[in-house]
């Protein structure tokens, strides 16, 4: 479950979102899932577009309804369709942005907004982005996931995920990241 190679790439992931603490993951879907369960429960109610990585759609369209948590899928990234989407019982507004594989962008500082009036969660997936180029955290968001298996692992033999956010949350993550057996093997890390 744990091993010293994984925490020095967990502890770089941090440095670079500017998080407290980071999760390595054996796949950057193993990052999206045990990000969003660990966000969910029964019926709660969670928002995404449409347009995000074919395996995200299918595990808000399709996994999580089975599980009791309700799902609205937007159209389109804008505010209004996020906005439009809200119920009383929405616990987490999910971003991509740049999103796969149309490469839209969202109002990540907007959408933060939104789900604080809510008293909502938000994730972002900063894989096509990076670091590099924008940092969620520093704009408000709660959790930040990336599919390493991309540009953070950049050299394209790997597959891994990361989720970096807040001490507290990757806590409770890690019961989730370690029953499912999603965990990094050392040599990935």
């Amino acid at each position: 479950w744990a091993n010293p190679t994984t925490r020095v790439f967990e502890t770089k992931v941090a440095l670079l979102e500017g998080a407290e603490d980071a999760l390595a993951t054996a796949s950057g879907m193993a990052a999206v899932s045990t990000a969003v369960v660990t966000s969910l429960r029964r019926g709660d109610h969670a928002v995404t577009p449409s347009a995000v990585y074919q395996a995200t759609y299918q595990l808000f369209a399709q996994i999580l309804p089975e599980f009791g948590i309700e799902t609205t899928v937007i159209p389109d990234t804008s505010l209004e369709a996020y906005e439009r989407a809200l119920r009383s019982n929405t616990r987490l507004l999910y971003i991509e942005t740049p999103n796969n594989p149309v490469l839209g962008i969202t109002d990540i500082a907007g959408v933060v907004e939104l789900a604080r009036r809510q008293g909502a969660h938000t994730i972002a997936d900063n894989t096509f982005a990076t670091p590099y180029n924008q940092t969620p955290l520093a704009l408000g968001v709660d959790v930040v996931v990336h599919s390493a298996t991309k540009y953070l692992g950049g050299h394209h033999d790997l597959t891994a995920g990361a989720l970096a956010g807040s001490g507290e949350f990757l806590q409770r993550a890690k019961r989730y990241l370690r029953i499912f057996g999603a965990t990094i093997d050392p040599f990935g890390a």
